[in-house]
């Protein structure tokens, strides 16, 4: 009965050392953790291994790739971590997104970055945007180019005639570069759409005109023939029939306007 009070009294103390060793073996595993990260750190932040052989850019003859990719990496180093390996760790580039665009380069429709990590080469890929035609507002705003998206790229030229698309924008508004003409880009590409109809069937604009906005109409002068009133918000339904059955009918030359803004319905004077 001693012996058992003993083992009783002493069972606690056991627990309790217990219980310090496995705190112990904690505090050295956590350690040695710790200590393991801080090397894999070092490591990587130090040693040349890591660092950037080779950035090669396809695509841009105007832009260096040291332009290019300062321009990406300022984007980039919004994430915080980053900032700890900089740009010519190849780390930096392998994990994480990568932007595909770029404000400052509105001119770039696209931007492919593809890096390898055992060569540590870092390959950018560019594609420029085409122009398709040219935005002009007010005399104040000037004219841009578009490219077949409608976005707004570069400063342009005003340009006359049949050989360049030109769109006259009557709206007041302050054109923004990457971004396209309308924010509603339907109304783009029924327009453009529309556009592409008219031409292949011979029916070369002269002059586009936007109207004001809240109408959601625009019209398309064609040379030698009338004007064409479309709406913003739809294609005419058979656009090229309609057309070919209209060069049938009418003589051109002494029609003025063509109206097509109501759905099924055309008006002519």
């Amino acid at each position: 009965m001693f012996q058992k009070k003993g083992y009783e009294s002493n069972y606690p103390a056991v627990r309790q050392r217990r219980a310090h060793r496995a705190l112990w073996y904690w505090i050295i595993g956590i350690a040695l953790l710790v200590m393991l990260l801080i090397g894999c750190a070092y490591f990587i932040l130090h040693f040349s291994w890591f660092k950037v052989s080779d950035f090669r850019l396809e695509g841009s003859t105007q832009l260096s790739k040291e332009e290019l990719t300062s321009a990406l990496s300022i984007r980039m180093l919004t994430v915080p971590w980053r900032g700890w390996l900089g740009p010519n760790n190849i780390l930096f580039w392998e994990l994480g997104s990568v932007p595909k665009q770029l404000e400052r380069y509105p001119d770039l429709k696209s931007i492919t970055v593809t890096p390898h990590f055992f060569s540590r080469e870092v390959d950018i890929i560019v594609e420029p945007r085409t122009p398709y035609g040219i935005l002009c507002g007010a005399s104040e705003t000037g004219c841009f180019l578009m490219d077949e998206e409608g976005v707004l790229y570069a400063p342009a030229p005003s340009a006359e005639g049949t050989l360049i698309l030109t769109i006259r924008d009557t709206n007041r508004r302050t054109p923004l570069l990457g971004m396209p003409f309308f924010p509603n880009r339907s109304w783009i590409h029924n327009m453009f759409s529309t556009l592409r109809t008219l031409k292949n069937e011979g029916f070369v604009p002269l002059r586009v005109t936007l109207e004001d906005s809240s109408l959601r109409a625009w019209s398309a002068e064609i040379a030698q023939g009338p004007t064409f009133l479309f709406a913003l918000d739809f294609v005419p339904e058979n656009l090229n029939s309609i057309l070919r059955s209209l060069s049938g009918k009418l003589n051109f030359s002494k029609v003025k306007t063509v109206d097509l803004q109501i759905p099924n319905r055309i008006y002519y004077q």
